[in-house]
């Protein structure tokens, strides 16, 4: 068995760090395995660190057919499963049209597809973030038997060095009092506009609380002169997503993510595996990260209540805590042994993996 992983690294997001996480965690349980990304992608740079077999591609576009000779040769492998981590690399998948019979397994974190619905259906096994995902798939009547769900995984132990104490400073912030961070693209579906005004709402009874919006995105200086605009500039900085968000999340007082679009966003597993509390919009998703008591919920649209809810954690740190708690015993159901086990039994059940337990070598983020 060798396990193809193909994406295209033209983003690094929470696609890109989860291939990372099951890549390494599959290395140290000596699976034989090759990542086809892009040449000059931060995931190739972070996976050939990891020492883990790459082979790095001209892919500067989408479907950049510079990709497709790799992919005709390393599918070719004897044994090879091919798993495709993004839609740009199901669609190379499919159009390379010389996979000579391997099976294909599919990795679906949207709810909503940047590309036809036909190619996952020409997927031998979907590998479905969320039962949010799973039950969008059913209702576009998929075959429920080549769905499995496979929630997200987090390395804990090695997010808990992260070293937040000179954050503060490099952003030009105060040492102490409330820090609020928000991480995800400049895009309207991830409703930094909604955290402005709530952060307007609480700058007169939180005085002390400040702001950092992290993410990608052309709406970055627009969403700065908006902040300015409301006489937020001296509370709220406006910055570009860092490579490691670690960091910036461990210097954090809670974690606030105000997005709508519904699809899993890796930032609030990280914060909740780092002891921040979190408030985030109710979504689907959300409410499976989350579960009932990790976490305060809120619905999308409403700034006051969303400014209620950070206002809540400041003022009662005892609620915080208890919140925290209940996160940490609920980031244990995203361990990284299970993310590889459960990868391992969908290519199992395509008949590329032998039987029988693969032996656990190390643990990911003990």
């Amino acid at each position: 068995m060798h396990v193809v992983h193909v994406a295209s690294g033209l983003e690094w997001r929470g696609a890109e760090r989860q291939l990372r996480l099951l890549a390494r965690g599959l290395a140290r349980q000596g699976v034989p395995q090759t990542v086809v990304t892009g040449r000059d992608s931060t995931l190739a740079r972070h996976l050939a660190a990891d020492g883990v077999a790459l082979h790095a591609v001209p892919w500067a576009a989408p479907l950049d057919p510079r990709a497709l000779p790799a992919l005709v040769r390393e599918t070719h492998r004897a044994g090879a499963v091919v798993h495709t981590h993004d839609a740009h690399a199901l669609a190379l998948v499919a159009a390379a049209e010389a996979l000579g019979g391997a099976p294909v397994v599919a990795t679906r974190r949207l709810l909503r597809p940047r590309r036809a619905e036909t190619l996952w259906r020409r997927a031998d096994a979907v590998v479905a973030t969320s039962e949010a995902v799973r039950a969008r798939l059913l209702r576009r009547d998929f075959d429920s038997t080549r769905i499995v769900v496979i929630p997200p995984g987090v390395a804990a132990g090695e997010l808990r060095r992260a070293d937040g104490a000179g954050v503060r400073a490099a952003l030009g912030l105060p040492p102490e009092g409330p820090l609020a961070v928000a991480l995800g693209g400049y895009a309207e579906e991830h409703g930094h506009a909604l955290l402005l005004r709530a952060a307007e709402r609480l700058a007169i009874v939180a005085p002390r609380l400040h702001w950092v919006l992290a993410g990608d995105g052309a709406g970055r200086r627009t969403l700065a002169r908006e902040a300015a605009a409301l006489g937020l500039a001296d509370r709220v900085r406006v910055i570009p997503a860092p490579e490691e968000p670690a960091m910036l999340l461990a210097a954090a007082s809670l974690f606030v993510l105000a997005s709508w679009h519904e699809d899993y966003d890796p930032a609030l597993l990280d914060a909740m595996a780092l002891g921040v509390p979190v408030v985030a919009t109710r979504t689907p998703t959300h409410v499976e990260l989350v579960g009932d008591a990790a976490g305060l919920l809120v619905p999308r649209d409403e700034p006051a209540t969303l400014a209620d809810a950070v206002h809540r954690l400041i003022l009662e740190p005892a609620f915080a805590e208890v919140l925290v708690r209940a996160a940490s015993a609920r980031v244990a159901h995203f361990d990284l042994g299970r993310l590889v086990a459960a990868h391992l039994s969908v290519y199992r059940s395509l008949g590329s993996v032998p039987d029988g337990p693969v032996p656990d070598r190390a643990r990911e983020g003990a």
